[in-house]
């Protein structure tokens, strides 16, 4: 998959974007982020048989992160680099900061594909609120203060 690196003018969240948003993620643009999923983080197990699993930290997350999981088994196994002939054994035996790396082009690969492989969108925490709430949007002083 060829991918363009093409950065363009960052813009604010409007109410339609994040009421999207959060219908897909928490199924109402009326339902609040919980605490757990706030502090929800993406770690693996320290455990070496485990060593490629992600923890998850308090309940609310799995779906998310299940995803998550899956992409990154994916391109642990399937990705295109020099390490693709290794023998399973070598593959099964990486660096945390290999796995950080595969953990990031995993997570590239689900934003480039949600994004119909034309573009990606990443939503960046702001200190200034974009958007007030209003009819089926409720604040969450998270989803409102993004800029795209």
């Amino acid at each position: 998959m060829a991918v363009k690196s093409v950065i363009s003018t960052a813009k604010s969240i409007d109410v339609k974007t994040a009421t999207e948003l959060k219908r897909l993620v928490l199924g109402s643009a009326s339902v609040l982020f919980y605490d757990n999923w706030l502090c929800q983080g993406i770690s693996f197990c320290d455990i070496p048989s485990l060593m490629f699993g992600m923890i998850q930290q308090r309940q609310g997350t799995c779906g998310l992160l299940s995803v998550v999981q899956a992409y990154f088994i994916i391109e642990l196994l399937f990705r295109d680099s020099k390490t693709k002939e290794l023998p399973a054994q070598k593959k099964l035996s990486l660096s945390p900061d290999v796995r950080s790396r595969i953990l990031a082009r995993a997570i590239s690969k689900m934003l480039w594909r949600c994004g119909e492989e034309k573009r990606a969108v990443l939503a960046l925490p702001s200190d200034t609120t974009i958007i007030t709430g209003g009819g089926r949007y409720k604040p969450d002083h998270i989803t409102e203060t993004s800029d795209r």
